[in-house]
């Protein structure tokens, strides 16, 4: 709504009047049922229309690969990649490993 040309056309495409029609049209068996006072039907309509949130990426520390790139005036002088496993943390949560 907030990309409405006027208040008029704010008012109108809030208006109940428009989206009772919609609203019922894509949810049949709810037509019996009265929504609250104090939640529109734009409300209504667009609540139940939301995608839902992506569930939490599932991996386990043993899919992790820590990676290392060493550079010298912007040229890669040295490349070290390990699986998580080899890391032994240090006093204060810093991770080392033997290259």
């Amino acid at each position: 709504m907030a990309s409405c040309v006027s208040k008029q056309w704010q008012l109108i495409m809030s208006s109940d009047h428009l989206w009772r029609p919609i609203f019922f049209s894509h949810h049949h068996s709810l037509s019996t049922l009265h929504p609250p006072n104090n939640k529109p039907y734009h409300h209504l309509f667009s609540s139940m229309h939301r995608k839902p949130n992506p569930p939490r990426p599932s991996i386990s520390v043993s899919d992790l690969i820590i990676a290392v790139d060493v550079f010298r005036d912007n040229t890669p002088m040295l490349t070290v990649a390990k699986p998580w496993e080899d890391l032994v943390e240090a006093v204060g949560g810093v991770f080392r490993y033997m290259m």
